[in-house]
């Protein structure tokens, strides 16, 4: 009920824990306690990317327009659009804009595209920051992002705006886990967005034969199996981890088909023997009759 890994038998599942996204080994194995009941911030937009191609033989005035999703600090969707605008030879004009009545105060961003002869953005380069739209009508803080440039081309060929990606996300309630071959928990939201919540810890002996069998499939460590050896799945010859899987029978099938066989011949011979033996005895009292 806590949200806590545990076997079968109720002991907890131990690992390294998570801080910040990422695995912090040195802190040495804890309790994996996943988000039950927890809800994922939301997350503003901060940077957006668009990987299109700009038609360099399309007539002065061609319009391409370019919807994208942004998100604001209390994580409300926006569709802003970026419509692409040529207005001469390698060159286009960009609009960023938020539907009417999202902004009251800033609501757009122009600037101009330039291209070199081979289809390159020569300006501006590398991202645009400072793109602003303030006054938003949900009350949220005023957002400021940046746009990333690089996948922008212009050849000769028809406008074709492939993808727009950006980094925001709505909050989000904790709907699930999933576990990797390294181990890794990660917890799944319904916004989409997953949170490393920590790695599980496999231990190794010197000697496997030697560990003494308890209930529901725990071993304990003794003198002859070695002391065992803390450290995450997949190294120093560690197993990985199979998740959502239910372990198959770990006994030979062709060896246990072959004993079930031999059983069952025995059985019938048995049963032949018997079969004998009633008759012998019938005839025996038959002849004293």
């Amino acid at each position: 009920n806590s949200g806590a890994l545990q076997t079968t038998s109720g002991a907890s599942v131990m690992g390294y824990p998570a801080s910040g996204g990422s695995i912090t080994l040195g802190s040495g194995v804890q309790p994996i306690v996943l988000p039950l009941g927890q809800t994922m911030a939301a997350k503003q937009t901060s940077t957006m990317n668009i990987q299109a191609n700009l038609d360099a033989s399309a007539a002065v005035g061609t319009s391409v327009p370019a919807p994208v999703t942004l998100y604001d600090s209390l994580g409300a969707a926006h569709q802003a659009t970026v419509t692409f605008t040529k207005t001469g030879t390698n060159t286009w004009n960009y609009n960023i804009a938020l539907p009417a009545g999202d902004a009251g105060g800033s609501a757009s961003t122009t600037g101009t595209l330039t291209f070199d002869g081979t289809g390159n953005l020569t300006s501006p380069t590398g991202s645009i920051g400072g793109i602003s739209f303030t006054g938003l009508a949900d009350g949220a803080s005023n957002m400021s992002f940046s746009w990333n440039l690089s996948s922008l081309t212009q050849t000769a060929s028809s406008s074709n705006v492939a993808s727009a990606t950006q980094d925001g996300y709505a909050s989000g309630s904790y709907q699930d886990f999933s576990v990797d071959g390294n181990g890794v928990v990660q917890a799944d939201f319904s916004n989409g967005q997953k949170q490393t919540v920590g790695q599980i810890a496999i231990g190794t002996v010197a000697n496997m034969q030697g560990l003494q069998a308890t209930n529901n499939t725990a071993y304990l460590a003794t003198p002859a199996s070695g002391s065992v050896v803390i450290g995450t799945p997949g190294t120093s010859g560690r197993a990985t981890v199979e998740d959502k899987a239910l372990e198959s029978s770990n006994v030979d099938v062709s060896t246990e088909f072959s004993a079930l066989i031999v059983a069952q011949r025995a059985f019938e011979a048995n049963s032949k023997t018997v079969t004998t033996f009633d008759q012998a005895t019938q005839e025996a009292i038959n002849m004293i009759h």
